[in-house]
């Protein structure tokens, strides 16, 4: 019998990541491989070729939460932009953060405070490279989100700027009724003259 995604079957230590009802979509297994070298393995439990996986972010932000707890598993420097403040675990505690300034103070599992770039340092080996950025929290507030339609706006600023006034109207009509005045009085003045 082949498996299928439809019909994975889900070990006791598996850690689900992602459900449907009583069906877990996604999940993570820890394994052996024949060297003995535990494997962590990602299953997704449906069938990518059918699903709208590829119109649905939350797949992206799945893969991409995964594959950040990987590679935070893995042994060496890690270079990466982070958050001010933002918790950053690491195997060392007794770890020092340098600061661009020069400035060093003891690692407290927090990324500093102070927007810019820094170093993280445990037994005279740099494990963290990094830079400190600000993220406005209000960027992730949704609460107060609704849908909009901004076409109506656009359509009634678009007709504003292609109905806007000539300031030179006023003149333009003058010299309109100057030329119909003047064609007209050439034209009765010619029908005044003898014909010779």
């Amino acid at each position: 019998m082949t498996t299928t995604p439809e019909n994975l079957p889900v070990l006791e230590s598996d850690q689900p990541l992602l459900w449907k009802g009583s069906r877990p979509l996604a999940l993570q297994r820890v394994t052996q491989n024949s060297a003995g070298n535990q494997v962590t393995q990602l299953f997704l439990n449906w069938d990518l070729t059918i699903s709208n996986a590829d119109r649905v972010p939350a797949v992206i932000v799945l893969l991409h939460r995964w594959l950040d707890e990987r590679r935070d598993a893995l042994p060496g420097e890690r270079v990466d932009n982070f958050e001010t403040g933002q918790r950053l675990a690491l195997p060392q505690t007794d770890a020092k953060v340098i600061l661009a300034d020069g400035r060093e103070a003891r690692w407290t599992g927090t990324v500093p405070e102070m927007p810019g770039r820094f170093e993280v340092m445990a037994d005279g080996k740099r494990i963290v490279r990094g830079v400190a950025q600000f993220a406005d929290a209000r960027e992730s507030d949704f609460r107060q989100c609704a849908t909009a339609d901004t076409t109506g706006t656009f359509v009634s600023e678009s007709a504003e700027r292609s109905s806007e006034s000539d300031p030179l109207t006023f003149v333009w009509a003058l010299a309109l009724l100057g030329c119909l005045l003047t064609a007209w009085g050439w034209r009765r003045k010619s029908a005044n003259e003898p014909l010779s």
